[in-house]
């Protein structure tokens, strides 16, 4: 702005400058009001409090099921020497018990990232979950080695969903600054699961031997995967924005 301008030749340009704060300071008090107070009328408020709830359950279903699939994987490692003196294994059967479940686990991770297009991902998350759980605890049955490791190679596919699935979830639900805070909760709770899995492993097997260890370990799974279902969220959501004004 020059100074030869008429509205400056009028002397009025503490006005001209402080009409142009009023009117940006005003303009930024109406966004806040029309997104906050003036159109949320009862029902767009339950529904957005509804949305915000089910962000959060979701987020902690997520690490929760994160946390539990390592529980599972780290349990194993301390039960292995009394299953190799029960069923008279070698080194190299006792590896492949131990790998077959992540072979198993780890390819068909891009069918479910296909899946997910025609499938809604809470059901996907809620099968696998109790999928692998239910396979797990079906451990506790095995009368030989070859029952023992279909278990675990039939309980690989059900895990394959936390990953894709959980990330999908979350990305969708939690977004900018926000996703950082989300994957590291997810991230987290799989170190928990291995913690949790290092503290009480020895104690269970001590206590109940390893059969009933696999079948404990089993059941916090199916509790959250059938946590899952209970998510009301769609999974195409519409976002409340903001009106930005800011220059």
């Amino acid at each position: 702005m020059r100074f030869s301008d008429p509205i400056m030749k009028n002397g009025n340009n503490l006005k001209y400058c402080f009409g142009i704060l009023l009117r940006s300071i005003s303009r930024h008090v109406i966004n806040s009001l029309y997104v906050w107070v003036l159109p949320m009328d009862a029902a767009k408020t339950e529904e957005l409090e509804t949305k915000r709830s089910d962000d959060w359950l979701v987020l902690f279903l997520v690490s929760a099921n994160h946390g539990i699939g390592h529980l599972a994987n780290f349990v194993y490692p301390f039960l292995l020497p009394a299953i190799m003196n029960e069923f008279s294994l070698n080194y190299a059967l006792a590896g492949l018990l131990m790998t077959s479940s992540q072979v198993t686990a780890g390819l068909p991770q891009v069918v479910v990232g296909v899946l997910q297009q025609r499938v809604k991902r809470k059901i996907m998350m809620a099968v696998g979950t109790v999928w692998n759980s239910l396979l797990t605890m079906c451990g506790y049955f095995a009368t030989s080695f070859g029952h023992l490791l279909s278990t675990r190679v039939l309980a690989g596919p059900g895990a394959s969903v936390q990953h894709p699935l959980g990330s999908s979830m979350l990305a969708e639900r939690f977004a900018g600054k926000r996703m950082g805070m989300a994957m590291g909760f997810n991230i987290a709770g799989a170190t928990v699961g291995s913690i949790v899995a290092t503290m009480i492993s020895p104690f269970l097997f001590q206590s109940f031997g390893w059969r009933t260890t696999l079948m404990i370990i089993g059941i916090p799974g199916i509790v959250t995967g059938l946590m899952f279902l209970i998510c009301q969220r769609n999974e195409k959501e519409t976002f409340v924005k903001r009106i930005d004004f800011s220059f």
